[in-house]
């Protein structure tokens, strides 16, 4: 993900994790995750350097109520799963491996 995405991501935790309500919804975050405070503190201060790791974010969308659109700030679905496909494919060498065995099949 660029800067700018990233500064998006934390701009709407911190609404939603800041805001009314925010503490319960820090709470189950932790709770279903297995994650610290510290972790959140991370995503919500304007000088952290912490986002949520792309596997979680789905289910910090259910518990904020709001869509990974809405999360990255983007009206087209199809730009959000490429971005999560790119940042998942970056991260895991063995999608990586995976995806290479394909486009040399494919080649064939």
């Amino acid at each position: 993900m660029n800067l700018e995405q990233r500064l998006k991501i934390k701009s709407v935790l911190r609404t939603h994790l800041l805001g009314d309500g925010g503490k319960d919804k820090r709470q189950q975050i932790i709770t279903e995750l297995g994650i610290s405070e510290s972790t959140i503190k991370s995503w919500t201060t304007e000088n952290g350097s912490g986002i949520p790791v792309t596997e979680d974010l789905p289910t910090i969308c259910n518990i904020l109520g709001i869509t990974l659109n809405q999360l990255f700030g983007i009206e087209d679905s199809k730009i959000v799963h490429a971005l999560l496909l790119e940042d998942g494919y970056n991260k895991h060498p063995e999608v990586q491996d995976a995806v290479n065995k394909l486009l040399e099949i494919k080649k064939a």
